[in-house]
C-alpha cells in the first residue's frame, strides 16, 4: 500500500480534542504527508500530501488547535494550525531552519530549529509566538526570536546530534527549558517561560 513507499516516520501526536492520532512521515515529497489514525479499523488514512510543505516533525495541541511545524532543510520552514480536524491549515509564519521542537504553553507557541547539512542559516534558534487568548485566532502573528547558538564546526554530516535546541516542560513548577544540544559545546539549559499554573 501508500505505507509501503514511505522511507520512517517522524513523529505521532494524540489530538485529544477529537480522540485521534496522527503520524508524520518523511522524507522526499512523495514520502512526506499527515496520516490520521481511524479509529474503526485502526489503519492509516492520508490526511495531507503536498512535497515538503507536510514533512512535519514537531506538533502542539492548544486551544486554536493543532499546531504543526515544517522539517525542510531546502526550504522556509512553516509554522501551520489546523483548527479541526481536515481542515486547510493557516499558516502562521515560517523560519529558515528545520523545526525540531514545539511547545504550547500560556498562549505562545514556542518553537526550536535545527542546523542540518543543507539548512539555510548556520545558527539553531529558539522562537515564540504569541496566539491570543481566546478560542479564535487573528491573521498576523509576530514571531519573536529568543536565542541563536552557531556551532563553532562549520562541518555537518547527515547524523545526529545535529545542533539544536531541545524544548522541555516541567509541568509541576510549569516551567519550559531549553537544552541546548551541540557536538561543538558543552550543554547549557536556559529558562524561556514560567507558566501560570492554576
Amino acid at each position: 500500500g501508500r505505507l509501503a513507499n514511505i522511507r520512517h516516520f517522524h513523529a505521532f501526536i494524540y489530538w485529544q480534542k477529537y480522540s485521534s492520532i496522527l503520524a508524520f512521515t518523511g522524507d522526499s515529497d512523495a514520502e512526506s504527508g499527515i496520516y490520521v489514525l481511524n479509529n474503526f479499523s485502526n489503519e492509516l488514512e492520508l490526511f495531507f500530501q503536498d512535497a515538503q510543505n507536510y514533512r512535519i516533525l514537531a506538533a502542539t495541541e492548544s486551544p486554536q488547535g493543532l499546531i504543526i511545524c515544517q522539517d525542510s532543510e531546502f526550504n522556509s520552514n512553516k509554522i501551520m494550525l489546523l483548527s479541526s480536524l481536515y481542515s486547510t491549515p493557516l499558516v502562521l509564519g515560517s523560519v529558515e531552519n528545520p523545526i525540531f521542537h514545539c511547545h504550547f504553553c500560556d498562549d505562545h507557541i514556542f518553537l526550536s530549529t535545527c542546523v542540518e547539512p543543507n539548512a539555510k542559516s548556520r545558527y539553531s534558534s529558539v522562537y515564540k509566538i504569541f496566539l491570543g487568548t481566546t478560542s479564535s485566532c487573528s491573521n498576523s502573528f509576530l514571531i519573536q526570536h529568543i536565542v541563536s547558538h552557531r556551532p563553532f564546526s562549520k562541518r555537518l554530516t547527515k547524523y545526529f546530534p545535529y545542533p539544536q535546541h531541545i524544548l522541555l516542560f516541567d509541568s509541576f513548577t510549569g516551567s519550559l527549558y531549553s537544552f541546548l544540544q551541540s557536538y561543538s559545546s558543552s550543554l547549557t539549559c536556559k529558562l524561556l517561560h514560567k507558566a501560570h499554573l492554576d
